[in-house]
């Protein structure tokens, strides 16, 4: 995603490729919906690459806290 943003998609295809290569079989690609509005478009763009790349993805979420007891921190910022 980094590189997505910083490079494009050829940039992105790039990364994802070297990582591809020097982690053969472990590499997957990180899909996150938190309801923001750039995600679906950096989203759509890494299902492409992944596909194109034959590459397995992976859907996650970010970890903003590490108790239940921080949520209320969390909201506040």
């Amino acid at each position: 995603a980094r590189a997505l943003a910083a490079e494009g998609i050829d940039g992105a295809r790039r990364a994802l490729e070297q990582l591809a290569w020097t982690f053969e079989g472990r590499v997957r690609v990180e899909l996150q919906r938190h309801g923001r509005r750039d995600e679906e478009h950096r989203n759509q763009a890494l299902l492409e690459l992944a596909r194109r790349l034959r590459l397995p993805i992976v859907a996650t979420n970010g970890v903003r806290y590490a108790t239940p007891d921080a949520n209320p921190l969390h909201d506040v910022l």
